[in-house]
């Protein structure tokens, strides 16, 4: 019960964009030509992988997605004219998905790619592949290091939100 009533006021949060600065709210809010929303309100993360796609995700869960450049451009004119501060945006149409692998390591504790866990429409997958790319998840930390001592060279993340970065950062 507990848990249900924290997921309708998160979803309530979401919906009325209340954790979002001024300059994402104003844009979210105005409902312009082109703005598609706020990349962490167009995502489904199943129950159990909430830490671990928040990690991977980091700042880029208020980043605006928009479809094109121009429209980018036009919000943070918008912004600039209102002083109401900086917004991140990304474009579908623009941004660059660079060499998504179709294979993981099949090893025990290998979850998955991040992107095939993040559920989310059609029209924002490449924006979804844009922000996880290669990344995987695994069960823990273990997994997680010895997947990068045999040579997986993408982030790794733990369930728990544990982070390993291919050049070995933690």
């Amino acid at each position: 019960e507990n848990l249900d009533s924290k997921r309708r006021a998160n979803i309530n949060i979401i919906e009325k964009n209340e954790t979002f600065n001024r300059g994402i709210k104003y844009i979210l809010n105005e409902k312009t030509d082109g703005v598609i929303g706020a990349f962490v309100n167009l995502i489904d993360i199943p129950v159990g992988y909430e830490e671990a796609i928040q990690t991977l995700s980091g700042g880029l869960f208020q980043d605006i997605i928009v479809k094109n450049t121009d429209i980018g451009k036009k919000c943070i004119q918008i912004l600039k004219d209102k002083k109401l501060g900086r917004a991140s945006f990304l474009p579908v149409a623009d941004v660059k998905v660079y060499k998504i692998l179709n294979e993981y390591p099949k090893k025990e504790g290998v979850i998955g790619f991040a992107r095939n866990i993040v559920e989310c429409d059609e029209r924002i997958k490449k924006i979804v592949d844009f922000v996880y790319g290669n990344s995987i998840v695994v069960k823990n930390i273990e997994i997680g290091t010895q997947l990068l001592k045999e040579g997986f060279n993408d982030r790794i993340v733990t369930l728990e939100g544990d982070i390993i970065t291919a050049r070995g950062r933690m």
